[in-house]
């Protein structure tokens, strides 16, 4: 059994000063905090899922020597976490049967354990390999 937190808050957008930031912030980049929130159907959830996960992996090899941890270190990033926003995260949860924090915020950023998107990915490979194919 994992003994790290199964989730972790990365950031919230709920502060006054966080939102003069974004308002101030670039089309493109406004652009893309909206894409964060917008919620996936299943097969583009599990292609979505995927990619973090092989992020992570990529991740994962660069902890294996000094240069790499620091730039993961420096960089924030985690190899054994994704990171995805609220509404991503609530939708890949009950796909384990974990319940969906009560307190999660659909537009901040939490850090997923590995180990649990890993299982959702399976999950939604399972279901969507029953799903009809579109042509």
């Amino acid at each position: 059994m994992n003994s790290k937190p199964r989730i972790k808050i990365v950031r919230r957008r709920t502060s006054a000063k966080t939102a003069a930031t974004e308002a101030s912030a670039s089309l493109s980049s406004a652009f893309s905090q909206a894409v964060e929130m917008l919620p996936h159907d299943e097969r583009a959830l599990q292609q979505f899922l995927h990619n973090k996960i092989a992020m992570a992996k990529q991740v994962s090899r660069r902890n294996q020597w000094f240069g790499g941890r620091l730039y993961n270190w420096l960089s924030g990033e985690d190899p054994d976490y994704i990171q995805l926003s609220g509404t991503h995260l609530g939708q890949a949860l009950p796909l384990i049967g974990i319940d969906t924090p009560d307190n999660v915020v659909l537009s901040a950023q939490y850090l997923l354990r590995l180990d649990i998107a890993l299982q959702a990915v399976d999950m939604l490979a399972e279901r969507n390999a029953t799903l009809p194919t579109i042509d």
